[in-house]
């Protein structure tokens, strides 16, 4: 064989030796780019098996919340026009029954039958449906124990809204709000009211009115004449008052002054099946005893209501009775009357019967100087309340 063909043929094979040789080694991994991400130590890393290509995580902040200042509503001042309503309908209070008033003897003058009859006269101001019981727990003549000031009327606890009646015929003398006349104890005292001077006159024989006190709004006009069972206007909570119910009182002689009222229990039609006790305390010098609590209670049951002497001469006893306590709306029946002071000692008892449609009169003689309510011992103060728990009084037997 020539040389040069020999030499061709060692070429062509070394290249064969060599494309052979590469295409068996391993092929190279590409450089691996390394991501250093640096995060805080409160976030949460989660591993994965490829390599991460999205940018390093940012934290997402936490936003404060900001505080979202509240507006206090402005209290809107009542207009001082006296608003005018129509009454929708007139509601007249028919009572069921005439009672007929007898008293029972005592051992001071007894006024006559017929004076009694005269007083129990105006119709209640509030319909039967709406609640018309008077409130007992203040009482004419009293003070709540000494917490509020004398109450010279009687209140009768309806809802707002509910209609206010007048109790008997008569001519209004007033009727708005009293921020610019002293009707009360001071200006604005009595809120939206009405005054109505009736035809009739009780046994004293003087001019005779009817007061309604704290209302929403007022349905009648100055001059007006009105008749028994008409609206004149709702109840409200006008004036000083603590939540809404009709202040009601009675006032013979002058009809605008706050000093000349009346026990509404005395005028205002008893309610059917009712009885009532009128009496006096007095001590053994003969003087009145101020804010005594005089206990009257069921025999042989559980009932006892509640009552208190009139505390000052802010108010007054009717001409005819001569009375410092009252109590109305008491089933009849036989009732012991106790009186006991506030260390536990009984200084009055004595049981009566209280019949329906009767006014029952009782005179309670006890010592003088005697302690009805605490002092400022509050050791004494504690033990009078272990030893003698007041009764709950009621307020309807």
């Amino acid at each position: 064989m020539p040389y040069y063909q020999s030499k061709r043929i060692f070429f062509a094979v070394a290249a064969l030796i060599a494309l052979l040789a590469g295409a068996c080694r391993p092929e190279e991994a590409p450089p691996v780019q390394v991501l250093s991400v640096t995060l805080p130590a409160d976030e949460v890393v989660m591993l994965v098996t490829e390599t991460a290509t999205a940018a390093p995580p940012s934290r997402t902040p936490t936003l404060t919340p900001t505080a979202t200042e509240t507006s206090t509503p402005t209290r809107t001042a009542t207009p001082s026009a006296t608003p005018s309503i129509t009454p929708s309908a007139t509601i007249t209070a028919t009572p069921s029954v005439t009672p007929s008033i007898t008293p029972t003897p005592s051992l001071t003058a007894t006024p006559t039958p017929q004076l009694f009859t005269d007083h129990f006269s105006l119709h209640r101001p509030i319909p039967p449906a709406a609640n018309d019981l008077i409130d007992r727990v203040y009482p004419y003549g009293g003070t709540q124990r000494g917490v509020l000031q004398v109450h010279t009327g009687s209140d009768f606890p309806a809802s707002r809204f509910t209609p206010v009646l007048a109790a008997d015929d008569g001519i209004v003398i007033f009727a708005g709000d009293d921020r610019g006349q002293t009707i009360g104890r001071h200006p604005d005292y009595y809120g939206n009211l009405v005054i109505i001077e009736h035809d009739t006159r009780p046994p004293e024989g003087r001019t005779f009115s009817t007061l309604y006190g704290h209302l929403e709004d007022v349905a009648v006009r100055l001059g007006e004449r009105v008749t028994q069972g008409q609206q004149i206007g709702r109840v409200g909570a006008t004036g000083v008052a603590f939540g809404p119910h009709l202040h009601f009182e009675v006032r013979v002689g002058n009809p605008f002054s706050f000093f000349d009222t009346r026990n509404p229990d005395l005028y205002l039609y008893p309610q059917p099946d009712t009885a009532m006790i009128v009496g006096l305390v007095t001590d053994t010098n003969g003087e009145r005893v101020p804010e005594v609590p005089v206990l009257i209670r069921r025999v042989g049951g559980n009932t006892t209501f509640e009552t208190y002497t009139y505390a000052n001469n802010t108010v007054n006893s009717s001409n005819a009775w001569g009375e410092n306590f009252v109590r109305g709306d008491i089933r009849p029946g036989d009732y012991e009357i106790i009186i006991t002071t506030y260390w536990g000692q009984n200084v009055f008892r004595e049981t009566v019967t209280l019949d329906a449609a009767n006014a029952t009169w009782i005179e309670a003689v006890i010592p003088p100087d005697l302690q009805f309510w605490p002092d400022l011992n509050p050791q004494a103060a504690e033990q009078v309340e272990t030893e003698t728990p007041t009764p709950t009084a009621e307020s309807f037997g």
